[in-house]
């Protein structure tokens, strides 16, 4: 149940981004290294909602990832959506720590 919700928690913060994206490309509100992160950012979210969290390189990639999207959503202005993805990243952590650190039954 834990893998279902964080695969797409992660994927609809993937579209997430993908949508400001292309909101912030239609009101040209960021220059273009800014969209070329925001794409970045977005299919980084898609491609480790599919990452086995019982793999080393994700139990160590997957936590930073998440901890410096939730840093970096406060370092900039505060708005309505900064607290919408901290929120999401926060949820997003604690889940990926419940299922990194869930015990399997022998």
């Amino acid at each position: 149940m834990k893998g279902k919700a964080y695969k797409l928690l992660m994927l609809l913060q993937g579209v997430l981004w993908l949508m400001l994206t292309l909101l912030s490309l239609w009101n040209d509100r960021a220059s273009t290294p800014v969209l070329i992160l925001m794409v970045l950012n977005a299919a980084a979210f898609i491609v480790l909602s599919f990452a086995n969290l019982q793999r080393l390189l994700f139990k160590l990639a997957v936590p930073a990832f998440l901890l410096m999207n939730a840093l970096l959503s406060v370092t900039d202005q505060m708005g309505a959506m900064d607290i919408l993805v901290l929120v999401w990243d926060i949820a997003l952590l604690v889940l990926s720590f419940l299922i990194i650190f869930h015990k399997q039954p022998n």
